[in-house]
């Protein structure tokens, strides 16, 4: 039996009380179309799928975008619900389980709802061993296991987790665990500016990397920024040479690079420090 966690978020303005709904699904290549009116804007009223659509039609959401889901391998739906019926909504959704892999509700706007990223104080204790009959993690650290047993944590490397679990309580718990945690942060969306960008047209390596990292792109990329999760720009330049020197005094951790080509396209991915 599915277990679903519902954490609210409100709206600031009026009485609505806005939900932001994560979809997962076993597809790749669903996704939101364009806003005709809008191009950039990553967010329309309905998606690539029929069924996906009526259930959102007949709920009255008109706010959807998505991401590609970093663990799952497979295009996530987040929809904005402001409607009074959140449990019928998520039911129509589970129900539609030919796409609908999973529903989660997310912490914050914009976040992902069954994935955090964490930072290890060493990087040798709370390495995954292997995983119990359940599917649920196992490390090298007995009290970090516990948390993941009580969370039902199934992915836990390179930095990133998924749980099937209320996700505020997991951090909150990772978070005063900190002789072996020493931080975690909920997991953003990450949009293309550019609906007409390819991800095949820009290769970022090694993730993660210590000191240097390398680019491929097949267009002229013509500047780079870095950004903390807090949203704060770290790095703003035009050179490949000067964008590399930037990263040698980072500490370890998880930041988003933004990299525009000579079209005017943007690409946003999240890189990771050791």
């Amino acid at each position: 039996m599915k277990k679903i966690i519902l954490i609210f978020f409100g709206c600031f303005s009026g009485f609505a009380q806005l939900n932001y709904v994560q979809i997962s699904t076993n597809s790749n290549s669903v996704y939101v179309t364009t806003n005709i009116n809008d191009p950039i804007n990553p967010y329309n009223d309905s998606t690539s799928d029929a069924g996906l659509n009526t259930i959102f039609q007949n709920h009255n959401v008109t706010t959807i975008t998505y991401n590609f889901h970093e663990i799952d391998n497979t295009n996530a739906i987040f929809a904005t619900y402001s409607g009074t019926n959140l449990n019928g909504f998520i039911a129509d959704l589970e129900n539609y389980s030919s796409l609908v892999t999973k529903v989660s509700i997310s912490p914050e706007y914009e976040t992902f709802g069954d994935v955090l990223m964490y930072n290890l104080v060493n990087p040798t204790i709370g390495i995954q061993t292997g995983t119990d009959s359940s599917g649920v993690v196992i490390t090298n650290d007995s009290g970090l296991n516990s948390i993941l047993l009580n969370h039902n944590v199934t992915y836990f490397q390179n930095y990133y987790l998924q749980c099937d679990c209320n996700i505020v309580d997991l951090k909150n718990d990772l978070t005063n665990y900190n002789s072996v945690i020493s931080s975690s942060h909920y997991a953003s969306l990450v949009f293309l500016n550019t609906p007409k960008f390819s991800n095949n047209l820009i290769k970022i390596y090694p993730i993660p990397f210590e000191n240097d990292i390398e680019i491929e792109s097949n267009n002229l990329i013509t500047n780079y920024k870095l950004f903390s999760l807090d949203g704060k720009i770290i790095s703003d330049v035009n050179q490949f040479e000067n964008f590399k020197n930037s990263l040698q005094n980072l500490n370890s951790g998880i930041y988003i690079i933004e990299l525009t080509n000579d079209s005017s396209e943007v690409h946003r991915q999240k890189i990771i420090k050791k």
